[in-house]
């Protein structure tokens, strides 16, 4: 055979050998994140293989077609973003039960039998009816009961990066029947993760409403709803509760005249709400609308403000609200009438004067009791009125028991720490309604019980039973929640840094507590050392130093070591809980489902 010949089928061996590599490689695939989905949820395809060869015959899209479709028709579709190599897009579901199917083509403007790369089923179902069940992502709401236009506020809390990678978080107010996506308005959170606030406006219809949260923004639907608060919207109410009130200089003025206004009792509640302005309107407009304003001077207590008059003759009223956001029925706080020009204020209709009716006295609601590491938590709801509570503890079913303490419980919550373990309590409490009168002899007024709550004691109780302590040790403990600037010492509920708001928080995954209020709470000291920034610690018969920014800790003369540092945050020292209170003999607990932190420590009777 002659050498040009055998260097031809060498040459064509060669391509047949590597024709099916090349093809391998530049083959595109398509893969989704599942296949079956509620209306409207967010579903995640990944093309592989993307050629350049492919991308100068268009940009590449994913197509949601019916089975019986012809190519080139379709229902939605979602463009990969650009390049060669593996890309990803996301695409809502549609919204109708059925089946259908991805369609991915490697020729966008010849969409074709001979263009089709492939086609991935996929069936769309009727969410399911019941109700999602609030997990970490929840929300809670200030009440259920508002007036219209009336300020909603809503606390999120679980935002973790994975949520807010998917868009911010917003929380809804729907129409009970709804779909998923649609809403009526809606208010958006702060950036960031953890717990956050928000407020929003509650409908100007008075009616039945409800929150949503969805843990995917863009994709709002069964699959991503994560919990529903339903709320109702009067018309109707109750007294507004401020303290300020209004005065104007007289209630006759000429067209365009100066008004002087003196507004008294401003709070740092209100202004916290927004700066606050007297309103000018007529007496038929609505909650929010007005003719004219003028804002009082910044600052609590009593203001002064001057307004002209209207140009026009009539009659007016001045009104005056203690929520400038939400200006509704809820915030009205007083309005006063008055003229311009010759109008007469109409005659007021006399009220006949009636005996106030005696405020009904509060009532214990229902009792809680969950079991928890360091004994029995137990909580209530509030009640306005009360002094506070005690609480019975008895191991006899229907028998009321002996108070677990000898002072007034204030506050809705109480751990029960002097418990046995893998024992059933059965716990009431009844609201204190007035003190013992100690020169007259009358006996402290109580409620009438609550429904009796039992509660079963875990296997083990974190700092010992209470029946294996010597005889005059008692435990104690100390309550406190993340982002709460109160806790509560043995039930009695106090603030942690009077005046100054401060509340533990988490710090690379580790509690931070203002030390100083626990300690003196346990009867112990603390002191500083400005020159060295150490923190020492006295309490429970330990000692216990470390300092400012490092991790170097020294307990009863042992050098230890912890992973996060103290720190000082809006000048207080803020150290890891667990690593100070371990150390100083106490016990630490951690509720998971309410963010609350648990210190036992022990007390001896002298």
């Amino acid at each position: 055979m002659k050498k040009p010949a055998i260097a031809f089928l060498l040459t064509c061996a060669v391509l047949i050998a590597i024709t099916p590599a090349i093809a391998a490689a530049a083959a595109m695939d398509m893969t989704v994140n599942k296949t079956k989905f509620v209306p409207g949820e967010r579903m995640s395809v990944t093309v592989t293989g993307v050629t350049q060869e492919v991308i100068d015959r268009g940009n590449v899209y994913i197509y949601v077609c019916t089975p019986e479709q012809e190519h080139g028709d379709y229902i939605d579709y979602s463009g990969l973003p650009g390049g060669t190599g593996t890309k990803k897009c996301e695409i809502a579901a549609p919204n109708r039960p059925g089946n259908y199917e991805y369609r991915l083509y490697d020729d966008e403007h010849s969409r074709t039998a001979a263009s089709i790369v492939k086609a991935i089923p996929f069936t769309v179902a009727a969410a399911p009816p019941s109700a999602p069940v609030p997990g970490d992502f929840s929300m809670s709401v200030n009440k259920t009961d508002f007036v219209v236009k009336e300020r909603i506020t809503i606390t999120v809390k679980g935002i973790t990066k994975e949520i807010t990678d998917r868009g911010n978080v917003y929380v809804y107010i729907c129409s009970p029947g709804q779909e998923h996506g649609d809403y009526l308005s809606h208010g958006g959170l702060p950036g960031g993760t953890g717990v956050k606030t928000c407020d929003t406006e509650a409908p100007g219809r008075p009616g039945d409403y409800e929150l949503r949260l969805y843990n995917d923004e863009h994709f709002r639907s069964a699959a991503s709803i994560a919990q529903i608060i339903p709320i109702k919207v009067g018309t109707t109410a109750p007294p507004n509760t401020s303290g300020m009130s209004m005065s104007v200089d007289k209630t006759g003025f000429a067209a365009g005249e100066m008004m002087t206004v003196t507004v008294t009792g401003v709070t740092q509640e209100v202004i916290d709400r927004g700066n606050v302005y007297v309103y000018v309107c007529s007496p038929d407009q609505e909650h929010g609308d007005y003719i004219d304003c003028g804002g009082l001077p910044g600052g609590t207590g009593t203001k002064t403000v001057e307004i002209d008059a209207p140009g026009r003759g009539g009659v007016y009223e001045l009104r005056l609200y203690s929520d400038e956001h939400f200006r509704s029925a809820a915030a009205f706080v007083q309005s006063i009438p008055f003229t311009v020009g010759n109008a007469v204020l109409p005659a007021a209709t006399p009220k006949p004067v009636q005996a106030p009716t005696p405020a009904p006295a509060p009532q214990a609601g229902a009792l809680t009791a969950e079991a928890v590491d360091s004994g029995v938590k137990l909580s209530w709801p509030a009640a306005p009125g009360a002094l506070g509570c005690r609480i019975y503890r008895s191991q006899t079913e229907g028998e009321e028991g002996q108070p677990i303490t000898d002072f007034i419980i204030t506050g809705e919550n109480y751990i029960d720490v002097n418990v046995d373990a893998d024992t059933t309590y059965f716990y009431s409490y009844r609201l204190v309604l007035k003190e013992a009168g100690e020169a007259a002899g009358a006996p402290e007024s109580l409620s009438a019980p609550s429904a009796e709550f039992s509660g079963t004691t875990g296997g083990e109780i974190l700092g010992g039973n209470a029946s294996d302590l010597g005889e005059g040790v008692r435990k104690n403990f100390i309550l406190m929640k993340l982002d709460d600037p109160a806790m509560s010492v043995n039930g009695v509920k106090q603030e942690i840094d009077p005046g100054r708001g401060t509340a533990p928080l988490v710090r690379n995954g580790r509690t931070m507590v203002p030390i100083r209020a626990i300690i003196e709470s346990m009867g112990g000291t603390v002191d500083w050392d400005d020159e060295t920034q150490k923190i020492s610690l006295a309490a429970c018969g330990h000692a216990v130093e470390m300092w400012l920014n490092k991790k170097d800790l020294v307990a009863d003369g042992q050098e230890k070591e912890m992973d996060v540092a103290p720190v000082e945050i809006n000048g207080r020292t803020m150290v890891p809980v667990r690593f100070a209170a371990e150390n100083a003999g106490c016990a630490v607990d951690w509720i998971n489902s309410t963010s609350e932190i648990v210190i036992v420590f022990y007390t001896e009777d002298m």
